[in-house]
């Protein structure tokens, strides 16, 4: 697995990131049905971690993504727990956002902030 060979400073607003990837043995597994799922998660994670797709390309066996990743905010602008729960659960349904509350007040219970 390759790792990144740059990582914007922090003092930058924004990075852009070119990402890569391909699948096993280069075999075709991406038809119309898997790049329409690929393109959906696509979408749904661009909202759930604030990034911006600025380019984009799914092929058979590969795809492209050129992304634009926001200056992490200050510790103060962070949400706390309740704000990233309804973040959750605007993104990704009642389910996860259960899951997610069930985990802090489980992580809170034992002592960890």
């Amino acid at each position: 697995m390759r790792r990144r060979r740059f990582l914007a400073p922090k003092s930058h607003p924004v990075a852009y990131y070119h990402c890569v990837s391909r699948v096993v043995n280069r075999d075709f597994v991406f038809g119309e049905t898997e790049k329409a799922r690929f393109y959906h998660l696509m979408r749904l994670y661009e909202k759930l971690y604030h990034l911006r797709i600025i380019s984009y390309c799914i092929m058979s066996n590969h795809f492209h993504l050129l992304v634009e990743v926001p200056q992490r905010p200050p510790e103060g602008e962070l949400p706390d727990d309740e704000g990233l729960i309804a973040h959750v659960l605007d993104c990704l349904g009642e389910g996860p956002a259960t899951n997610l509350r069930w985990e802090l007040a489980h992580h809170r219970s034992q002592g960890n902030h």
